[in-house]
C-alpha cells in the first residue's frame, strides 16, 4: 500500500508518502448445521434436514442430496 499526504499549510511544511506492506490471509468459514429431528427410513431428505448455513457466501452441496435417503 502507499500513502500520500499533502498538507493544506505548503508554506511551512511539504508532502510526505510511504509504502507499508500488508499481508491479508484467508480466512476459513463457518459452517452452522443444526442437527435434524429423527425421520423415518426411506423418508426423502429435504430442506429441513438439509439447512445449513456459512459465514460468507458459497454453495453448500449435500451428499446424499435432496429427494434421497
Amino acid at each position: 500500500m502507499h500513502v500520500y499526504f499533502t498538507p493544506t499549510d505548503t508554506t511551512d511544511y511539504t508532502s510526505a508518502n510511504t509504502t507499508q506492506v500488508v499481508t491479508i490471509s484467508k480466512a476459513v468459514p463457518v459452517i452452522t448445521w443444526p442437527v435434524p429431528a429423527p425421520i423415518t427410513y426411506g423418508t426423502a431428505l429435504s430442506a429441513t434436514q438439509l439447512n445449513a448455513t456459512a459465514s460468507v457466501p458459497g454453495v453448500l452441496t449435500y451428499v446424499p442430496a435432496a429427494g434421497l435417503c
